[in-house]
């Protein structure tokens, strides 16, 4: 069936020819859908009553009969619907978050982004790409598979979150898309070592002062969390 057949146009034509000189042959719909199909009863012009949908019904089988008043035929016609590109490609979820140490290596999968398309073959087949620039250095997408790689070192005390607008697009034609938001979240680990706040600290205590007093306070801060 042609892409984008309308109601009203011609699928195909059934022809009948008959020996019989002076005969008329009449088409008629003997079984099959009569909802979507018509069948023009002097020429066998086979048409369309309405739009039909691959996803939901891929195929059709009817029975015509040609009838000359006296004798009939019946032949089995297989109509095969073509996928045309009418579904946009749909994330699995409304939005990703994965998590990622910021000890981990470089080559490292961080997490995998999925789209479906409900069309087939190459109206089905789907390209993710970043439409974000920023943290392009530190991580890289597979337009195939979708799996987002670390490509760079990381460090929590310096960033803490990414987050990328992706597209998922389809091959058809006319090629569509749609967007989805990632998230990703650096963890900490220990990595940074224990620093007071100066480097040499001073006190003086009165001989007479008794047990427990308080003569000074020293402080040391960690970058890491908690």
């Amino acid at each position: 069936m042609p892409f984008a057949t309308l109601p009203g146009e011609v699928v195909t034509t059934i022809r009948a020819y008959d020996a019989d000189l002076e005969s008329v042959v009449q088409y008629s719909l003997v079984s099959g859908d009569r909802n979507t199909f018509t069948i023009d009863p002097r020429t066998g012009d086979l048409s369309l009553l309405r739009t039909v949908d691959r996803e939901a019904e891929e195929s059709f089988r009817l029975v015509v009969r040609a009838e000359d008043g006296q004798h009939q035929s019946d032949i089995n016609v297989l109509i095969t619907v073509e996928d045309a590109n009418d579904n946009i490609p749909a994330f699995i979820s409304s939005s990703f978050s994965f998590d990622v140490y910021e000890s981990a290596a470089k080559g490292t999968q961080v997490g995998k982004v999925t789209a479906t398309d409900a069309d087939k073959n190459e109206n089905a087949d789907i390209s993710y790409a970043l439409l974000t620039e920023w943290g392009n250095e530190v991580f890289s997408l597979n337009p195939s598979s979708g799996i987002f790689t670390l490509t760079s070192s990381l460090d929590y005390e310096r960033t803490e979150h990414y987050m990328f607008v992706v597209s998922g697009t389809d091959h058809g034609e006319p090629q569509l898309s749609s967007t989805v938001t990632v998230y990703i979240n650096v963890k900490d680990v220990n990595d940074n070592v224990p620093s007071f706040t100066q480097g040499i600290y001073k006190a003086e205590v009165a001989e007479d002062a008794t047990l427990g007093s308080s003569i000074l306070q020293v402080e040391a801060t960690d970058l890491d969390s908690d």
